[in-house]
């Protein structure tokens, strides 16, 4: 899915043949190989390796109220190398938050590899550093409030930082879907832009491979009664980069909308798989060595 998807593409410095190289590695490195041999001519390259990292902003500042907002990272520095550690997963998330609070400290165990998908058993604890008595307890948020439990203290934090009830209720129902997915979170009331001029309701970072990332602002527009002003708000954030989500609620509220969403990002996180060559990231060759070019007098007939 998306987030370990590294997709690189270059030619051969010698006979111009057209590589993709997909390498695996863990946590948050690019894993570009060094090295190749092309097949077609038999050359050595050696790839340039410089530092390269996501489309994605360094860190975020949410909450609706100027003197009540939280900091997050993509992921948490000290767990860079971690397989869990996706840049702004749920996991990544939660795991901040939850030691920023001090509430519901999410441990995370695993992965355990079920048909080819990584699967992750989170732990939350009373502390960051639980001593013999705390057994911990399964975490209600990525069990999707499953486990006798429709909120918990750290969701109760996380929910201050939402402007509205509707946004909330949003922000749980995707919750409570996406479970123990790696998933991209909604973000609420992120600061966009130099000196945090707007403000969606939400932002969602969806990896279609490891360095490339869609950017959605998800805005609820039954939420909001000025059109106009919706209409600038998502002038701006277009040119930040987001492509604005509109989300009305019908009938039966907004869950039909998240249950849309969260299939929309689902999608989304796969076409890596289908667009490899379209997707892939361009590496330089520095320079090569070896190999052989055929000739006429090479052709046996």
């Amino acid at each position: 899915m998306g987030y370990d998807d590294r997709l690189y593409v270059t030619s051969c410095k010698k006979c111009g043949t057209r590589w993709l190289f997909s390498p695996k590695a863990e946590g948050n490195e690019p894993a570009v190989p060094k090295k190749f041999t092309c097949d077609s001519c038999s050359a050595v390259n050696y790839l340039r390796t410089p530092e390269m990292y996501p489309n994605l902003p360094a860190d975020l500042f949410l909450g609706h109220e100027i003197h009540n907002q939280v900091r997050v990272l993509p992921y948490p520095p000290e767990r860079r190398t971690s397989a869990w550690a996706y840049p702004y997963s749920i996991r990544s998330i939660l795991y901040q938050m939850s030691r920023e609070f001090g509430q519901c400290c999410l441990s995370v165990r695993g992965p355990d590899v079920v048909f080819g998908e990584k699967l992750f058993n989170d732990i939350c604890y009373d502390s960051p550093e639980p001593d013999e008595w705390d057994e911990g307890h399964t975490c209600h948020i990525t069990s999707g409030f499953t486990r006798n439990a429709k909120t918990c203290p750290l969701f109760e934090k996380i929910k201050e930082f939402c402007q509205t009830p509707q946004e909330q209720r949003f922000l749980w129902a995707y919750l409570q879907i996406a479970k123990t997915q790696n998933f991209p979170m909604l973000l609420p009331q992120p600061r966009i832009g130099v000196g945090g001029r707007r403000r969606p309701d939400f932002v969602a970072f969806i990896p279609k491979q490891f360095l490339v990332y869609q950017r959605y602002a998800v805005e609820l527009d039954g939420a909001h009664t000025d059109s106009k002003a919706d209409q600038l708000r998502d002038s701006d954030l277009t040119a930040e980069g987001y492509q604005v989500i509109s989300v009305r609620p019908g009938d039966k509220g907004y869950f039909p909308e998240v249950r849309t969403l969260v299939e929309r990002f689902y999608a989304e996180m796969r076409v890596g798989k289908e667009s490899k060559w379209q997707l892939a990231t361009e590496i330089a060759v520095s320079h090569y060595i070896g190999g052989s070019t055929l000739t006429d007098e090479d052709i046996p007939f």
